[in-house]
């Protein structure tokens, strides 16, 4: 059997994408899809737009987006009461786990117990 002569690949030259400048109006312009009015992400799209774009060549509605509650602070993923999350930070501290533990600890709880979410 012949032996195969290993080769060199040659390093792909990076190829330089010049900087397009940006003036004032680029920053106001919005989502060209239909009923969209998110911030451009690229070739004229929102990120969601562009990501379906690419995905499946087709452009459909989203949903919009959820008004948040002011009264919610960002908590793990979550947007929780202040006095929810003050509370499983606490937990957190007193047993020396993390948030998520604590949240997982909590969920599975809930199950345990049978609580059943709203049909």
């Amino acid at each position: 059997m012949t032996q195969r002569r290993k080769t060199r690949r040659r390093p792909v030259a990076k190829r330089r994408v010049a900087a397009r400048p940006r003036g004032d109006d680029d920053a106001t312009k919005n989502c060209v899809a239909p009923k969209c009015g998110r911030p451009l992400y690229a070739r004229e799209l929102c990120q969601t737009h562009h990501r379906m774009f690419l995905d499946t060549g087709e452009l459909q509605p989203i949903r919009p987006y959820r008004p948040r509650r002011t009264e919610t602070i960002k908590f793990g993923g979550l947007r929780l009461r202040a006095e929810a999350a003050n509370h499983l930070d606490e937990l957190a501290e007193q047993r020396h786990q993390t948030r998520t533990a604590v949240m997982t600890d909590v969920l599975e709880a809930w199950v345990r117990r049978g609580y059943k979410l709203d049909d």
